[in-house]
């Protein structure tokens, strides 16, 4: 004897595409690499390298409830986008169908991942031991990583801004503005651009001055200019695209 049939399974949830994407510029102008560029004090500097990690990702919904999109991600300029120049650099995510009021992550690495060995990660996790942001383990990861030259009395020395420590975390919240909303649909993708002018993150320091900056050891000189730093990144450096 046949029973009755069950119930028909749930539909899928749908799901679109939600793209984090920083996009690089130098006082107004794209981000260009290996090129002479002006600073602060009528200071110049060729940018090598930049980088930063982001964690503890979380899209707010309309109710302010949280959806977790990812632990970690690390955002290096070096790497082209969509295009060849000034395109930003972006991490995708998979996010329910439905409107959010934007954002919130920190940049850094969160304490529970901060203090775990690089080594024991796949090559192809942001904290691998070949990204080149691992300190040690009492130390953890390089949160914001800058590297280039200046030019000082015709003299070219090598520029390093390496901040990290716990204490320098950084929440960034974007879900108070109206441009900070968004919404999913279904099988599209919605871009949340975020414009960073690396020029402003260098408000107030001389780097001809201090052109090594390193936030060890806390309340430490290179501390307190890694704070600076940071200050600057969360209030000067960022702008939230309509």
């Amino acid at each position: 004897m046949l029973g009755c049939p069950g119930p028909p399974p749930p539909e899928p949830v749908a799901t679109g595409t939600l793209e984090l994407n920083f996009s690089p510029y130098w006082n107004g102008a794209a981000l260009e690499f290996d090129v002479l560029q002006s600073a602060y004090f009528g200071r110049n500097i060729t940018l090598d390298s930049f980088q930063f990690y982001v964690s503890n990702i979380r899209a707010v919904r309309s109710d302010n409830s949280e959806v977790k999109l990812g632990d970690i991600a690390l955002f290096d300029f070096l790497k082209t986008g969509k295009t060849n120049h000034g395109s930003g650099v972006f991490q995708s995510f998979t996010l329910d169908v439905g409107n959010y009021k934007g954002l919130i992550f920190d940049i850094g690495v969160s304490p529970a991942l901060n203090h775990t060995n690089a080594a024991n990660y796949n090559p192809d996790s942001p904290l691998h031991a070949s990204k080149n942001m691992f300190l040690n383990e009492a130390d953890g990861y390089t949160f914001l990583f800058l590297k280039g030259r200046t030019d000082s009395v015709g003299v070219q020395f090598p520029v390093s801004y390496r901040i990290c420590l716990d204490d320098l975390l950084t929440n960034l919240d974007y879900t108070t503005a109206a441009k900070d909303a968004f919404a999913i649909q279904k099988n599209s993708e919605t871009q949340f651009i975020l414009q960073i002018d690396v020029r402003e993150i260098l408000d107030g320091i001389d780097i001809a001055r201090k052109p090594i900056i390193d936030a060890r050891p806390k309340n430490s000189e290179g501390y307190i200019l890694a704070q600076q730093m940071m200050n600057n990144f969360k209030t000067k450096s960022l702008f939230k695209e309509p």
